[in-house]
């Protein structure tokens, strides 16, 4: 039984609402050392990616973006020195990289794309664990992720405005991944040995959720964004595996629409299916007393059909209006289910209320519909 279930047909609350993510490639390579990969960046003209490579001697690594490498750097050597970068990013504007390091004074190190040290400056923020940073091209500027916070900084060095307050609900605070998303304005984060990544808006408001586990990734700890092609890159650090997603702008809301002619019929059909659902069920209740989408669960008021009508349907299937699985386009979630005229006769002058749930991989919970009410 999906997790989104507890005793008594309770219902988890689902999470809000993630990010719209299609992994294109993953690669790994025999060069990353047996501590990690903390750190990634796209070169935006070139598209090729570069990886960090925890506390090594070369632990800067270039590749193709098929995953063919092509140059190991040192920024040991650099003024001022980077024994361990733990993040980086590019500059969208000159093209050149920054790299972050959590010890060593926590230094701030400018790369030009062919590897020369351009100079650079301490993390002077109160925080500990500098691990992650983004460039933000509308101000060129840069922000760092440290232990509990995000700073915004002048690439002189400068910090700017007050520090923006992160806190993840269970494990540490460090900021291990982050960039800036232009088309929606927002930064991307992930926590420190975690698995989700958290949309937020550059006053810390938290947006979306959207873990990756399902993907195999079990410890993010580099993020970044590439305006020019819009593919979401990961590191992960367990696996020391580069993964690139299409990062698709959002779609048409995940919706449920229930109409009927009032011969005993009915057509059901949901639009903006998440791409990363792989089951959901059409839930139903005839419980309509209160205003419709109030309900406790999910925004109905769950009775004894909505039970029946999961427990009925144990294994999802393609075209099952009440358990469903997304892998026939031309059935049920991705075609309307028709319910034949005369087939609904019988319940005329009822009011019922239907709602769509998608879940992962995991039988975890993505997202709800909207509540669709239809009297017979």
């Amino acid at each position: 039984m999906p997790r989104f279930l507890l005793a008594l047909g309770v219902l988890v609350l689902v999470a809000p609402a993630q990010l719209n993510l299609v992994r294109l490639t993953t690669f790994s390579h025999p060069v990353f050392g047996t501590n990690g990969t903390v750190g990634v960046a796209a070169d935006s003209p070139s598209g090729n990616i570069v990886v960090v490579d925890f506390n090594q001697m070369l632990s800067v690594h270039a590749f193709t973006p098929g995953g063919t490498l092509f140059a190991s750097l040192n920024a040991t050597g650099c003024t001022p020195s980077l024994p361990s970068p733990n993040g980086i990013t590019q500059s969208r504007n000159g093209y050149n990289f920054w790299l972050v390091d959590n010890s060593n004074g926590r230094q701030v190190l400018e790369m030009t794309s062919s590897g020369y040290c351009a100079g650079g400056w301490p993390f002077t923020h109160a925080s500990n664990n500098p691990s992650s940073i983004a460039h933000h091209r509308p101000s060129d500027t840069l922000y760092i992720g440290s232990n509990g916070f995000v700073t915004q900084w002048t690439l002189g060095g400068t910090m700017i405005g007050t520090a923006i307050p992160v806190s993840f609900p269970a494990g540490n605070w460090i900021v291990a991944g982050l960039t800036f998303v232009e088309p929606t304005g927002n930064l991307l984060v992930a926590q420190n040995n975690a698995t989700t990544i958290c949309e937020m808006d550059l006053a810390g408001n938290v947006l979306s959720m959207t873990p990756l586990a399902a993907w195999g990734i079990t410890n993010i700890q580099g993020l970044d964004f590439n305006p020019t092609t819009g593919h979401l890159l990961v590191v992960d650090n367990d696996n020391t595996r580069v993964h690139v997603f299409d990062y698709l702008p959002p779609g048409p809301p995940f919706s449920l629409s229930v109409t009927t002619t009032g011969a005993g019929d009915a057509t059901v059909g949901i639009t903006g299916l998440p791409p990363t659902c792989a089951e959901g069920f059409t839930l139903l209740s005839t419980t309509t007393t209160n205003p419709v989408g109030t309900g406790l669960t999910l925004g109905l008021e769950a009775d004894l059909v909505t039970l029946l009508g999961v427990f009925a349907y144990p294994v999802a299937q393609a075209g099952n209006l009440f358990h469903w699985a997304p892998t026939n386009p031309a059935l049920y979630p991705f075609n309307p289910s028709v319910v034949p005229a005369g087939t609904l006769s019988a319940f005329a002058g009822q009011t019922w209320d239907l709602v769509a749930l998608a879940l992962d991989l995991n039988g975890v919970g993505i997202t709800a519909s909207n509540v669709a009410r239809i009297t017979w």
